[in-house]
């Protein structure tokens, strides 16, 4: 997999955009369990859970302001609380 992923960024160009979204989800959609990284279905469901909330308060944005305007997301202030890597 770190071979593909090397070979997808040294490709460069916009036509390597997919094959590195596809590496991103295919990893996503995985279990890992290392000393810096706990990712399973649980941490995935509470990142699911965290998006949809933060898409909901944008349409709610979006509707309250007609659908006339763009609006920005900042990305920096979203935050996910994962609470089952608590125990």
């Amino acid at each position: 997999l770190r071979s593909r992923i090397s070979l997808a960024i040294s490709a460069g160009g916009p036509e390597s955009h997919p094959e590195n979204f596809r590496i991103f989800f295919h990893v996503l959609s995985k279990d890992h369990c290392l000393p810096d990284l706990i990712w399973n279905q649980e941490t995935r469901r509470e990142l699911r859970i965290a998006l949809e909330a933060e898409l909901q308060s944008i349409h709610r944005v979006m509707e309250a302001r007609g659908g006339r305007d763009k609006i920005a997301w900042n990305h920096h202030q979203f935050t996910v609380a994962y609470s089952s890597l608590g125990d």
